[in-house]
């Protein structure tokens, strides 16, 4: 699948975001 690798470290950015937020 192409742009799988682009989504899955947009996830990342986004969870570690999220926790840096709550936090």
């Amino acid at each position: 699948m192409p742009g799988m690798n682009s989504v899955r470290s947009f996830l990342m950015i986004l969870s570690i975001m999220l926790i840096s937020a709550t936090h």
